[in-house]
Parts: C-alpha cells; sequence; structure tokens
C-alpha cells in the first residue's frame, strides 16, 4: 500500500582587468591556473570531508591566502567592469500562464558555462573544466560519488554591492530536476570587519544555527540537499564564489517521498537526510517569511511571500502532518 503524503519538488576596457590580475600575479610567478585546485587537495582531508556526513558541512577559515584570492576577486570585478555580472532573479509560476520573476536588489552573478564569461575569467573556466576537485573528493570519500566534466559543475560569481542585500533561507537542491550534492563557497573579502554583514547562516535541521563570517579565503563545504542557509543583510561590497557538484543519487523517492510510516517515528531521524526539505518551510515558516521580506523588501516580497504560505498551509492542511510538524516546533523551542 502507497501511504506517501507530500513529496517536494559604470564599464570599463578589459585592459583594465588585465593590469589588476598580472600586478597579483607577478606576486605568484611559480602558482599556474590550477591554485585553488592544489589547495583543495593539499588541505581538505578525508578528516575534514568525514564531517560533511556528521555534521553536514566544512567550515575552514582562512583558507586561501590574498595573493591567491584576489586573483579570482580581480576576475569578478572583471566581469562587473564589463557588465557581465547579471541582476539575481527568482521564478515564481504564479498560474498556468503566468511567471513572475522577484529580484534580489544589488546581488549581480554570472554562471560561468557562459561562454563570454569564460573569455573573460580564465580562472574560474578552470575550475568548470577541470575535475580534480571531484576527483579528489571522490578519492577519499566515495559515499559522495559526484560526477566529472563541466556539464556536471556549476561556478557561479556573486558581488553583493551591499545596501541590505541578503538572501532568504532556502537550499541550494530543493528537490528534482536538481541533481546538486555539494556546495563549496569561497570567500573573497579580505577587507572584512565586524558591521559589514553578509555572514552565511546554516541551520542544520533541529540544530543550532552556524554563523560564518565571509572573511577572504573562508571557505564552506556542505551538502546542497540537507543543509537550509542564508545570507544576512551585508552593508559594504561582498565577493564570493560558489562551485555546485552534482551527483545521480540525490532526489530518490526516499528523499522526497513523506509516508504516513514516517509520522510514527521522532522527528530526530529527519536530521541527517533531505527529507526534511519537505517539512522545512513549515518547522521555521516564520523565519522563511521574515528573511523573504527582508530580501526583496515589502511590496516586491508579496508574490514570494504568498508561495510560501500556500506551501505551509498544504502541508499543515493533513491534520497528522501538522501534529508532526508540531512537535518538532515544540522540540527545538518554535513552540511554547
Amino acid at each position: 500500500m502507497n501511504d506517501r503524503i507530500f513529496s517536494t519538488n559604470g564599464k570599463r576596457s578589459a585592459h583594465i582587468y588585465k593590469a589588476v590580475f598580472f600586478r597579483y600575479a607577478r606576486k605568484l610567478p611559480n602558482l599556474n591556473m590550477t591554485s585553488l585546485n592544489e589547495f583543495v587537495e593539499k588541505n581538505l582531508t578525508a578528516e575534514c570531508v568525514g564531517s560533511l556526513y556528521s555534521n553536514g558541512y566544512v567550515i575552514m577559515s582562512g583558507y586561501i591566502p590574498a595573493e591567491v584570492g584576489n586573483m579570482y576577486r580581480a576576475e569578478i570585478e572583471n566581469l562587473h567592469m564589463l557588465d557581465l555580472l547579471k541582476p539575481n532573479k527568482v521564478q515564481f509560476n504564479v498560474s498556468a500562464d503566468k511567471v513572475y520573476f522577484a529580484t534580489k536588489p544589488n546581488i549581480f552573478e554570472a554562471d560561468m558555462h557562459d561562454k563570454t564569461c569564460q573569455l573573460n575569467a580564465e580562472l574560474f573556466k578552470n575550475i568548470l573544466e577541470t575535475d580534480k576537485i571531484v576527483d579528489h573528493l571522490n578519492n577519499i570519500e566515495p559515499r559522495l560519488n559526484l560526477l566529472r566534466w563541466s556539464s556536471n559543475k556549476t561556478v557561479k560569481l556573486q558581488l553583493n554591492s551591499g545596501d541590505g542585500a541578503c538572501f532568504p533561507w532556502h537550499y541550494d537542491n530543493p528537490g528534482k530536476p536538481n541533481k546538486r550534492k555539494l556546495t563549496m563557497l569561497v570567500y573573497l573579502n579580505y577587507d572584512w570587519s565586524e558591521g559589514h554583514g553578509g555572514e552565511l547562516v546554516l541551520w542544520p535541521f533541529m540544530r543550532d544555527k552556524v554563523e560564518i563570517k565571509p572573511t577572504g579565503g573562508t571557505l564552506v563545504l556542505f551538502r546542497s540537499d540537507l543543509i537550509l542557509h542564508r545570507v544576512l543583510p551585508c552593508h559594504k561590497s561582498r565577493l564570493c564564489f560558489t562551485l555546485w557538484m552534482e551527483s545521480d543519487d540525490t532526489n530518490s523517492d526516499s528523499d522526497l517521498l513523506l509516508m504516513n510510516s514516517h509520522l510514527q517515528l521522532r522527528p530526530s531521524f529527519l536530521r541527517d537526510l533531505p527529507l526534511q526539505r519537505v517539512l522545512s518551510r513549515a518547522v521555521y515558516r516564520e523565519e522563511y517569511q521574515l528573511s523573504i521580506v527582508e530580501c526583496f523588501g515589502n511590496e516586491s516580497s508579496q508574490i514570494p511571500v504568498a508561495y510560501h504560505d500556500a506551501h505551509v498551509a498544504a502541508l499543515l492542511k493533513n491534520e497528522s502532518v501538522k501534529v508532526f510538524v508540531d512537535s518538532i516546533r515544540q522540540e527545538i523551542g518554535l513552540d511554547s
């Protein structure tokens, strides 16, 4: 018997950049274009990666020295000068024939699958086209089963220009057809200090939040289908890049389908399972809503908030699910 309940489903010319890049390159005459790959191979050990299965994440502060990080930062700045970083937009299917795009203010990004970006950012092109990081991670933790080739990776460059720009709570892999298994974030803000904002906050399910300062050289690795996270309001320009690595073993039926049998278990079984995503919005509903408004603003957040509220209402309409969600909220102190 199938007891399924829910499933989750001003521009400048390019030669200016070259001057910036070679200023950093002269400081590292023996550094080739695979520098990030080499840092990963040398420093990301089996012990570190093992914590992906105990905590869901790895944090390495001061991982990449400024001499290296500033080379990558210069490429992002160059793409911004060339107007190749575009506003971050989120699509909402309002109805069968109507789509709404919500823009995250002051957040600009580039996807390195873009051929024009590849021509102007050789370091990031190298990360996309080589498999050294994927191979290293698979060698020390075969359970990851990450896919090789550039078609199974995404390298996203980001410039947050400040003025309160932020991200709401979300999973990098919310469900099918997404295949992301791991998220690797690298921060390039070597002059960051308290008050600049833009902290990354991880929220492992039914555990305490983990706040991470976006200081230059910090590397964060986490399970894309397991770690809820957001970015706090940023008050100064903040640069980073993300490498998403895919796998064929994400989003199986057991990751997506909430069954009646699950509701008979102690809620803590969800802590280490992607199935948590089905209930996450209902469990943390107020935090989701507040972060959406904070990100998009009061007026522009109306449709994203309505989408969120409708999702939560559909879940809680089932009385058994509501009782289960309420028990989780009480256990973690969200309901008195």
